[in-house]
């Protein structure tokens, strides 16, 4: 009968061993992919601080800090200084601990007074990501994993917040 010919005389499936770990393999790329592509769009879009409707003085509202996350995993991260503004762009990856890595690539400097200075980089930062129950955005860095990485100058500025969706 069919059964006997898919479990054997004995009651045992009879698969290769090689099939059974590629099987598994698969299973768990395709586990990966879909924890890492639910994080990234329960994240992705626009956020930025402070919020739009803070009670901020005028003074402290000369800083701004815009994020922008695509769901395909890019990222620009934007902070205003008023008469200067440094703009951080690259990818992003979270991993199946829930932990966000932000690869930055590119690094522009632009003042009012000079021209836009763009420059490659090769960054990371490894931080923790969670949209909290009031709807902001909450990212923590872990600064210890700075330690491990090569001193790079044009990243130094990056500051992480906490941001409120646009």
């Amino acid at each position: 009968s069919r059964l006997t010919l898919l479990f054997g005389p004995r009651g045992f499936m009879k698969f290769r061993l090689s099939t059974i770990i590629f099987t598994i393999a698969i299973v768990a790329i395709a586990l990966g992919w879909l924890v890492d592509r639910n994080s990234r769009s329960r994240i992705a879009g626009s956020w930025a601080y402070p919020p739009p409707d803070s009670s901020l003085n005028w003074t402290s509202t000369r800083y701004s800090d815009f994020l922008s996350i695509s769901a395909d995993g890019s990222f620009t991260k934007t902070q205003d200084y008023g008469i200067s503004r440094e703009t951080y762009s690259g990818t992003m990856h979270t991993d199946q601990t829930g932990l966000t890595t932000f690869h930055v690539t590119s690094v522009t400097a632009a003042s009012e007074f000079g021209t836009d200075q763009k420059s490659d980089v090769d960054f990371r930062f490894l931080c923790r990501c969670a949209v909290d129950k009031f709807g902001y955005l909450v990212v923590n860095e872990y600064l210890a994993f700075r330690e491990h990485q090569d001193f790079d100058q044009r990243t130094a500025n990056v500051q992480w917040r906490s941001y409120s969706r646009q």
